[in-house]
């Protein structure tokens, strides 16, 4: 019996050979070995692998007003855009492309998804559906013709349950394809399955659920667009754009695609259809150049009410160019953007002025009052200037003078010492403190130097006093520079 049953499957389509295999493994106990018969259904040839060259799909975007947008190969949803390549022209076989995104929000989204899913099915139903089928029937008789090699009753139960799960799997990366057939294998291989768990001395059955796929229903195919659908196409694609640029270009190549195709177009429609192309674009040109225009004038009126710390001035302005857009419709929001960012910016740029600027009013009380303290010490130092340069070029002074000027450095010296500084001019007194005690050291070494002979010691007093003038001299740049209003912050 067993025999007979298994020399009929080697006659028989593959589904069919795998049912009698299937079937003879329950009867027969999985005691004979068949070899796999590999045979195309009748009335079908064999699947052929697909031609890498095969052109891509066109899928449809439906809008939620107006014509769809077609898509040479499959389009990506990337946060809110959609990005697809739109055939504008061409032979079909090579058609010009061009990159186009729109709003995701101006799609109807149910409608283009079903489309997709109706596509890639027919795509792949045309293409690798009966390849692939073919590829996985092979793999389950294989698995099968295993099994009939197997004594372990508990090594069948695994293999079997492997194939299972290998055919289950196989719709959910498939489209859904065959799903018919692939029930009844199922149906199959869970019959098998519940003979083998009970010859193992098991239970018969299992709650196995998976989840059937379906294929996705079949919509019409939509026949491709003709030179007259481009264009509308492409004037759509215009109208949906949020952005200048990707507008002015869909114009200009609307209106070369109904130039150069004059002799293939309905001549009222192309005549009319021109027409309106050519206004909005010469618009689009227009509102680009009063929008830079504005964007020209309004900056550099911001920059200079900036760099005069006048914030109210730069407010009037940001008001301004809203009331003008709104005024234009709002023709150009990315325009606008960064216009009103770049205002926002010389905004805070005034603020920020204007609070150092009121801060520095506060402090040049206290700054004057700090010069007029210390115009005795820096008098001191003026007066020190040509004794300290002799000291540091080894040519004197006069030694007699050296004794009254330490002198008067040192009574300076203490001066300072009782002198409160503005926190911003903390870093000038130190400079002044460092300044006349250098030149103190250059004076009393030089003497030293003098009364020794020794002229390294001449050497240490200029090297001394070249350090004391370096310091007085920095310390009078910097108490110069806080004197200064700050600076406009580098605005350009």
């Amino acid at each position: 019996m067993c025999s007979g049953v298994l020399s009929r499957a080697c006659s028989l389509p593959r589904r069919a050979v795998l049912c009698f295999r299937l079937s003879a493994l329950l009867l027969c106990g999985v005691a004979v070995a068949v070899p796999v018969a590999v045979r195309a259904a009748p009335g079908r040839p064999a699947a052929a692998a697909p031609s890498a060259a095969t052109a891509p799909t066109l899928f449809r975007i439906f809008l939620q007003k107006g014509l769809p947008l077609v898509s040479y190969g499959e389009f990506a949803r990337v946060g809110g855009r959609v990005v697809f390549e739109m055939p504008v022209g061409g032979a079909a076989s090579h058609p010009d492309l061009r990159l186009v995104d729109i709003p995701a929000g101006a799609v109807d989204w149910p409608r283009t998804d079903r489309y997709a899913a109706s596509i890639r099915y027919l795509h792949y139903k045309e293409t690798r559906g009966d390849l692939d089928y073919d590829r996985l029937t092979s793999r389950v008789a294989q698995g099968i013709n295993a099994m009939t090699r197997m004594t372990d009753p508990a090594a069948r139960l695994k293999q079997a349950e492997a194939i299972r799960r290998l055919v289950a799997d196989w719709p959910r990366e498939h489209y859904g394809y065959r799903a018919n057939d692939i029930r009844d294998i199922l149906d199959l291989l869970d019959e098998t399955i519940a003979g083998l768990r009970a010859r193992a001395g098991g239970r018969p059955f299992s709650l196995s659920l998976v989840a059937g796929v379906a294929p996705p229903p079949v919509v019409p195919v939509l026949p491709p667009p003709t030179p007259k659908d481009a264009i509308e196409e492409v004037l759509t694609a215009a109208r949906l754009s949020d952005t200048a640029t990707d507008r002015m270009s869909l114009l200009r190549l609307a209106v070369r695609r109904l130039d150069a195709g004059q002799a293939s177009l309905p001549p009222t429609w192309a005549r009319t259809t021109r027409r309106q192309a050519q206004e909005a674009l010469d618009a689009e040109i227009r509102w680009q150049r009063d929008y830079r225009d504005l964007v020209r004038s309004t900056v550099a009126a911001a920059t200079v009410r900036a760099r005069q710390a006048d914030v109210l001035g730069v407010e009037a302005l940001l008001a301004q160019v809203r009331r003008e857009d709104a005024r234009w419709g709002h023709q150009r929001p990315d325009e606008i953007s960064a216009l009103v960012e770049t205002l926002q910016a010389r905004l805070q740029a005034a603020r920020r002025l204007k609070l150092a600027r009121d801060r520095w009013t506060l402090e040049l009380v206290a700054f004057k009052e700090y010069r007029r303290e210390v115009g005795g010490v820096l008098d001191t130092l003026d007066r020190a200037r040509r004794a300290l340069d002799a000291i540091k070029a080894l040519a004197g002074p006069d030694v007699l003078t050296l004794g009254p000027l330490r002198r008067r450095l040192a009574g300076a010296l203490r001066r300072l010492s009782v002198i409160e500084p503005p926190p911003a001019m903390r870093q000038v007194q130190a400079l002044l403190t460092s300044a006349v005690r250098l030149a103190e050291q250059a004076a009393a070494i030089r003497l030293e130097a003098a009364t020794s002979g020794r002229l390294s010691r001449a050497w240490n007093a200029s090297s001394a006093a070249a350090g004391a003038l370096m310091l007085a001299d920095q310390a009078r740049r910097q108490m110069h520079a806080l004197f200064e209003p700050p600076p406009d912050l580098g605005l350009k």
